[in-house]
């Protein structure tokens, strides 16, 4: 994590600004659009970085899965845009189960 914050002079010179740790250990980068980016650093190899990996594994193999996520996001970004905490509030529940 370090070295991230060692790097982030060169990612801020194509627009993107660091908006600090999300969750322990993970920063969140974004650059405003259109189109916007997020970028999600985290230690590779770390318990998130796993999670991640498992998350993203479940949402490839495991059939209707990332249609059933990517209609929640929909849903969720369509009425709580603006409220970045509560989108991700109604996002825990599919991803911990």
């Amino acid at each position: 994590m370090e070295e991230a914050h060692e790097r982030f002079p060169a990612l801020a010179g194509l627009g993107y600004e660091c908006r600090g740790e999300t969750l322990p250990g993970t920063l969140y980068i974004r650059k405003a659009g259109p189109p916007r980016y997020n970028l999600h650093l985290t230690l590779y190899g770390g318990e998130h970085w796993v999670e991640m990996l498992v998350f993203r594994d479940y949402l490839r193999f495991l059939g209707g899965a990332s249609r059933r996520h990517e209609a929640l996001k929909r849903d969720l970004m369509s009425r709580l845009a603006r409220d970045p905490p509560a989108y991700n509030d109604g996002k825990a529940a599919f991803i911990r189960s």
